[in-house]
């Protein structure tokens, strides 16, 4: 059996320290890691490569997180890709208002490599349930069962 290809994720923050820090989690995770520096950089790159999912720092020259975040959730292609906010802005007010931009989940810096790693699954799986169903019933789709077999 060929084993499914590696998940891509988008880690999309200004400082190049911080990428290197995600991907060195992120791979072992078996996990494929494409890099951003800016909204506008991960924009072009989502349009182009079509990640599974995207990390965002919200704080970004040119373009935040939360502008990346609402021109995604306004494509309609691309609105179902889950996105999770990694930032150093920890305020009730700026979960409330990400979560309410459209952010799958929201985790603030400095974060657990393990913690994070356990979202991105835990985002990935319920996404994917989600992207299954079957749009009358609601119920597990062909792709869902398939697996179960």
């Amino acid at each position: 059996m060929i084993p499914p290809p590696a998940q891509t994720i988008l880690v999309t923050d200004d400082d190049p320290d911080l990428r290197d820090i995600l991907r060195s989690v992120l791979e072992p995770g078996g996990f494929q890691v494409i890099e951003a520096a800016d909204g506008q950089a991960a924009l072009a790159l989502v349009h182009d490569k079509r990640p599974d999912l995207i990390i965002l720092d919200c704080n970004m020259p040119r373009m935040d997180g939360l502008q990346v975040c609402a021109a995604l959730k306004q494509d309609l292609l691309l609105r179902h890709i889950p996105i999770i906010m990694l930032t150093g802005r920890g305020e009730l007010t700026d979960k409330v208002h990400g979560l309410d931009t459209g952010v799958d989940d929201y985790l603030v810096k400095p974060f657990e490599p393990q913690e994070l790693l356990a979202r991105v699954r835990m985002v990935l799986r319920r996404t994917s349930q989600e992207l299954e169903a079957n749009p009358l019933t609601h119920l597990p789709g062909n792709v869902s069962i398939q697996r179960e077999l």
